[in-house]
């Protein structure tokens, strides 16, 4: 796994070089595609994941546009509103490690 993240970390550094301005637009826009894609599935079967999701949504929409909140940059934005949002998650909709998947029980 790591070499493949390497490998696709040095192909999107040399691409973003090569391609086009539109091309790279595009590509910036899939990203969110590729969020949904990653998200949607286990958000189907367990709510907390939904939750978090929109919890994340939601605060970061309110650092983005709330005044108060300008002096917080977008990369320390990313980590409050995952951080928030994963321990709202995890303590609103605790897993039941007795009837994980793939335990026996």
């Amino acid at each position: 796994p790591a070499t493949g993240w390497t490998f696709g970390t040095l192909l999107g550094a040399v691409a973003g070089n090569v391609l086009p301005s539109s091309v790279k637009y595009a590509l910036g826009i899939a990203i969110y595609g590729m969020f949904v894609a990653i998200v949607l599935p286990p958000a189907k079967k367990q709510k907390g994941v939904g939750f978090a999701a929109l919890l994340a949504i939601v605060l970061s929409l309110i650092i983005a546009y709330v005044p108060i909140f300008k002096f917080i940059t977008s990369g320390f934005a990313v980590i409050i509103c995952a951080l928030i949002a994963s321990v709202a998650a995890a303590l609103l909709f605790p897993i039941d490690e007795s009837n994980e998947e793939g335990e026996d029980v």
